[in-house]
């Protein structure tokens, strides 16, 4: 007998900033968060190609270093992100170079994206200006007028992904499939 239950499922986030509502987000304008959020335990990836999906892997524990960089007056941000993770299945044969690269780039995107739709809402939803706040409290309070966040596309200026294959089970990466 199979049994339904009810579970929450988050669908998006209200964007608050000085107690003031900025606008809503849909959770699929959001999967950078997951990236730069030190509480993502796991979190999986679908490896795409223009053919069509190649390879999952699962990635966890992400470290990500958010760099402040302020100058006159200007606030600037680059993002330094590790992460390991594991070839849970591979779809399609694909070189373990290619995998990695694929899994930055992925990655990379995602993280950018978010940070632009929220440069869009006037919103630090990557909060970037904590570590400014956190590292240079009195570049930040020069910086932040009237609680107002001086955010750009360019006050993101780079972000750096490694990602690190720990294994892919007893399977080879690139390996073509036998078992069939």
């Amino acid at each position: 007998e199979e049994k339904n239950y009810n579970a929450l499922k988050l669908s998006g986030v209200h964007i608050l900033r000085n107690r003031k509502w900025q606008g809503w987000e849909n959770i699929t304008d959001l999967d950078g968060l997951r990236w730069v959020d030190k509480r993502t335990e796991r979190t999986p990836l679908i490896i795409q190609t223009e053919q069509g999906p190649k390879a999952v892997l699962i990635m966890h524990n992400p470290k990500p270093r958010i760099m402040p960089i302020a100058a006159n007056e200007k606030a600037a941000f680059k993002i330094k992100l590790a992460i390991s993770g594991h070839l849970i299945e591979e779809i399609k044969p694909i070189r373990e170079t290619e995998l990695i690269q694929r899994a930055e780039k992925l990655i990379e995107n995602e993280i950018r994206q978010t940070f632009e739709e929220g440069v869009k809402k006037k919103a630090d939803i990557l909060n970037l200006y904590e570590s400014l706040y956190r590292k240079n409290p009195k570049a930040f309070h020069r910086l932040v007028k009237g609680g107002e966040l001086p955010l750009s596309n360019d006050t993101l200026q780079s972000i750096e992904v490694k990602v690190n294959i720990e294994h892919a089970g007893k399977k080879r990466i690139g390996a073509e499939n036998t078992d069939s």
